[in-house]
């Protein structure tokens, strides 16, 4: 792999991930893009939205990160890619059934409330729903390997 090819990969997973950043960050705030609102219990944060879209970018960099760290695992050692596919499985499940009921918790809370402002919970129910997809494109991968 070239220099050049480096470069214009990571300029990809940078971009990618900067675009996803915003996105996530803009989905948080109704893409008003002020600062995050968030209540706990009887405490009223608000974050600006620079910090929440750092923060996403160096989650998803983080994630990046684990995933290539399992590639190079997997690719190397057959037993351990085939824990990797079992032990993951015990994630991708509850996380799936974490983002249906949240989702359906969210409908029904905004049918029964209308004027309730939904806009951190989609975002928050989004990121789950990628690190999902991402721990079944590792899944995916690791099968494959497993099979050859």
């Amino acid at each position: 792999m070239s220099l050049s090819d480096s470069l214009k990969s990571a300029l990809v997973f940078w971009g990618s991930f900067i675009l996803l950043g915003v996105l996530l960050g803009g989905a948080m705030t109704g893409f008003k893009f002020n600062e995050l609102d968030i209540q706990l219990h009887d405490t009223y944060f608000t974050i600006p939205i620079i910090y929440v879209i750092i923060f996403i970018i160096i989650i998803l960099w983080i994630l990046r990160g684990v995933f290539l760290l399992i590639e190079i695992g997997t690719s190397k050692s057959k037993s351990f890619a085939i824990i990797v596919a079992i032990v993951n499985m015990f994630f991708i499940l509850p996380l799936m059934t974490i983002t249906y009921l949240s989702v359906v918790k969210l409908w029904s809370a905004k049918q029964d409330y209308p004027d309730l402002n939904v806009s951190g919970y989609v975002g928050l129910i989004s990121g789950i729903f990628g690190l999902a997809c991402l721990l079944i494109l590792i899944e995916f991968n690791t099968i494959k390997k497993v099979r050859t």
